[in-house]
């Protein structure tokens, strides 16, 4: 820590800055919240044909978490996304729109719980697959653990002495879709603690 000899009581106090600012961002609501390109890393929004369709495609293979990000990718020349409010205009491809989007990198945040219904509005596309209902639920209470169950135990007979129960397994929220989020808080980390002691030094 020779570093710190011509800086100070700065230098520490901007260290300390740092870390508290990173703590605090690690901790903050969506920290953690994971983005999805609506239909995968291979198929973006479109109708795809070939008996795709996003609801029994890509959907069942996702977790979605409140404040998790869908990130519709299209040419806006040629489609569109609209938010319908209920099942039943989903279903009809017919309805009264909540919001649209038109830019061709629509970055929609999950919001509530509940069931989000988009569609592609330009006629014919929704009849051609382009939608999707994407359930949503509450967001995870830590990055990386999932819920505790509460324990369950059997009493032993007398005499008897019951193994340990197995150590608990840490399962990212949504899947392996949200290693990306962990990581870049891994790599914020790295980055502030690398800033501070170049600070220091």
């Amino acid at each position: 820590m020779a570093g710190l000899k011509g800086r100070g009581s700065a230098g520490r106090v901007a260290l300390v800055t740092i870390l508290v600012a990173v703590g605090l961002l690690a901790l903050a609501p969506g920290a953690y919240a994971a983005t999805y390109n609506v239909g995968g890393s291979t198929q973006d929004w479109t109708y795809a044909g070939n008996g795709f369709t996003y609801d029994s495609n890509w959907v069942p293979l996702q977790t979605f978490h409140v404040g998790d990000v869908l990130n519709f990718k299209y040419s806006a020349a040629q489609h569109d996304v609209v938010e319908f409010a209920t099942k039943a205009e989903y279903d009809a491809c017919a309805g009264t729109t909540v919001t649209k989007w038109q830019t061709g990198n629509d970055l929609i945040t999950l919001n509530s719980t509940g069931t989000k219904y988009y569609i592609c509005s330009i006629p014919g596309h929704c009849q051609l697959g382009m939608k999707v209902a994407v359930p949503v639920v509450a967001a995870s209470v830590a990055p990386g653990v999932a819920p505790a169950s509460p324990p369950t135990t059997t009493p032993s007979p007398p005499g008897v002495v019951s193994p340990p129960p197995p150590p608990a397994v840490a399962t990212p929220p949504g899947g392996a879709a949200s290693s990306g989020p962990m990581v870049s808080m891994a790599g914020l980390l790295a980055a502030a603690l690398v800033a501070g002691y170049a600070y220091l030094v």
